[in-house]
């Protein structure tokens, strides 16, 4: 079993994420990482590499469309 350290950073409108793994001491670079941004905006987009991959497969980027969200009504 692999060990780690996961980091969540939450923002009024991102998240961001890292995965330190704990192989005989802690890593200086995170094996996986990414953000999602425009948290309740119209595109919400999410982000992420990992460094195991080479340069050119590490980045991944996807975007989706907001979708609509009931919000309650006060009385």
């Amino acid at each position: 079993m692999t060990h780690g350290i996961l980091t969540i950073n939450a923002g009024s409108s991102s998240i961001k994420f890292a995965l330190f793994e704990l192989n005989g001491g802690l890593s200086a670079r995170a094996s996986v990482s990414g953000q999602i941004d425009g948290i309740e905006t119209s595109l919400t987009r999410l982000s992420s590499s990992c460094a195991s991959r080479s340069s050119s497969d590490s980045l991944r980027s996807e975007a989706w469309p907001a979708t609509p969200v009931a919000r309650a009504s006060r009385p």
